[in-house]
């Protein structure tokens, strides 16, 4: 990959984008999105809108920021496509007075197939490709369906089930599930996510946190503290946001 193409995945350029991003949050339609949680929803973008979510987690000397712009076209409505752009900062294995750095980006199509309601269980599938941004080649495949089932009028399920393939050597492949609860703590301002997650012996990981909107309902912000989050036992603290124009 170029230099230039390279620097897309720094993190002050990453970080960067996610302010920029909080600049288009003015007039933006209310946003909804699963953000910094592993179990996905079942809903996409409004077809002919945009969205971008950001969030950065810190654990120690871990550091891991993600930026993803979604959209859903006119001409091919029912289907969202998002880039998904990741940094992550960890201790050298050899030596851990050393950073290492490691640059993704995550292309992914998700296809609705039944829209939830008061009481209709939504569904959509999704497929993504993951390349590595320094080696330039696919490193991972993945594919899920994700289902969401409302329970009265402010609980909502959500639910993951899918496979992953590590394409590099040494190659694998693992079963993912994950569950997610949302509940709305104040109409329209505030709701609770918790949810637990994991893929094939890993152990699992689990997220909690808090959901606040502004009171123009464009944008979501989050705040979330994490457990194993990348298969390791330590605890993470999560900010981000996401909003739709």
């Amino acid at each position: 990959m170029s230099a230039a193409a390279s620097r897309l995945f720094e993190f002050p350029v990453l970080l960067r984008w996610g302010l920029v991003a909080s600049g288009l949050i003015c007039g933006a339609d209310p946003a909804s999105a699963s953000g910094p949680y592993l179990t996905d929803d079942s809903s996409i973008t409004p077809v002919g809108t945009s969205q971008i979510e950001a969030w950065a987690a810190l654990s120690g000397p871990f550091r891991l920021v993600n930026v993803v712009p979604a959209t859903a076209l006119t001409a091919l409505p029912g289907v969202e496509w998002s880039l998904t752009l990741m940094a992550m900062q960890a201790p050298a294995s050899e030596d851990h007075a050393l950073t290492v750095t490691s640059r993704s980006a995550t292309a992914q199509a998700k296809w609705q197939l039944r829209e939830a309601g008061a009481r209709t269980v939504g569904l959509s599938f999704a497929a993504n490709a993951t390349i590595d941004a320094d080696q330039g080649a696919v490193t991972g495949l993945a594919a899920y369906g994700a289902m969401t089932v409302p329970v009265g009028d402010d609980l909502l399920l959500h639910g993951n089930l899918g496979w992953t393939r590590a394409t590099q050597t040494p190659r694998s492949s693992a079963l993912t599930w994950g569950v997610r609860a949302e509940t709305t703590l104040v109409p329209d301002r505030l709701a609770l996510h918790a949810e637990m997650f994991g893929a094939g012996a890993a152990g699992d990981a689990i997220q909690i946190g808090l959901r606040p909107t502004n009171r123009k309902g464009n944008v979501d912000l989050e705040f979330v503290v994490s457990r194993n989050l990348t298969g390791e036992r330590r605890t993470w603290t999560t900010i981000g946001f996401a909003s739709r124009f």
